[in-house]
């Protein structure tokens, strides 16, 4: 997800708790809505993508020729292999 869809599914969902706060004691079914706000919202703020990258070592990794344009950043991105886990990890490439 982009971060202006980011911000935009977490002021849904923020809306849907907050109209669900103000009509549960006229409507009931609108706990469902704020339930499913809540989710939403939460669901954005701990989508892993956006937070920091855990330290990886640095050893085992190796260089593969692919590259590719990173659409949100513009920049070219080069994969990097660990033969040893199988992880991939994506990395400013190299001029």
């Amino acid at each position: 997800m982009r971060p202006v869809a980011s911000i935009a599914m977490l002021s849904i969902g923020l809306a849907l708790v907050v109209a669900a706060l103000a009509f549960w004691p006229m409507w009931p079914g609108a706990v469902p809505l704020g339930v499913m706000g809540a989710i939403m919202a939460i669901s954005v703020l701990v989508e892993r993508r956006y937070r920091g990258r855990a330290s990886r070592p640095e050893s085992g990794w190796e260089p593969t020729p692919e590259k590719f344009l990173d659409e949100d950043t513009g920049q070219v991105m080069q994969v990097w292999y660990h033969p040893g886990t199988g992880q991939r990890d994506y990395r400013p490439a190299q001029p």
